[in-house]
């Protein structure tokens, strides 16, 4: 027996606390992967929206088992404000920028002023958003390369969102040519390039 505080638990009990965990999380997964991958597809929504949906359960499904697993070692709700309040405090102090981070991308799932599939420039940086998560966000460059950026970043700094209202836009492309070269010749070689 462990005795916590008040409390006596067994090993039985902290193995029954241990196997509940683990079959709530991955019960939580499987119903996530159902959502987004077999109802959420067969919607119109866009996958932006769908991704944000999935995300959601996924967050509000783990905090519901943490909760969960804490009531199940035996602490009661007035217990589990008072640890979650102390806990809150050095948290903040300590991790201000991830916090900073993890609301700011539910500001983008929320707000979604971009989503995936978007073509964005981030400061000297632009590509395709591939997934917004709640920290961080995927673009992937012109490279092929994975960029990952704070989400911080892109709630307090300037990001051009090319296909935020429509997907049509305009890319100016600057060509040189000679002086002495014929302009309805160039401009034909140009309209043939572009269609």
């Amino acid at each position: 027996e462990i005795h916590i505080g008040s409390r006596t638990l067994s090993l039985i009990d902290i193995s029954g606390v241990i196997a509940s965990f683990i079959a709530l999380f991955v019960g939580i997964r499987l119903f996530q992967a159902f959502v987004s991958n077999r109802l959420l597809v067969q919607t119109n929504l866009d996958i932006g929206v769908r991704n944000a949906i999935g995300s959601g359960i996924g967050y509000v499904g783990i905090g519901v088992l943490l909760f969960f697993t804490l009531s199940m070692l035996g602490l009661e709700t007035k217990e589990l404000a008072l640890i979650f309040g102390a806990l809150s405090v050095g948290i903040g102090f300590g991790l201000q920028h991830v916090i900073n981070n993890f609301i700011s991308g539910l500001v983008l799932l929320i707000q979604r002023p971009i989503k995936s599939g978007d073509w964005i420039v981030v400061g000297e940086n632009q590509g395709y958003v591939k997934q917004v998560n709640v920290i961080t966000t995927e673009i992937q460059t012109f490279d092929n390369a994975a960029l990952i950026v704070p989400n911080g970043d892109l709630v307090s700094s300037q990001v051009i969102n090319w296909m935020h209202k429509s997907k049509l836009g305009r890319v100016v492309v600057p060509i040189g040519v000679s002086y002495d070269s014929d302009p309805m010749q160039i401009q034909k070689i140009l309209l043939d390039i572009a269609n």
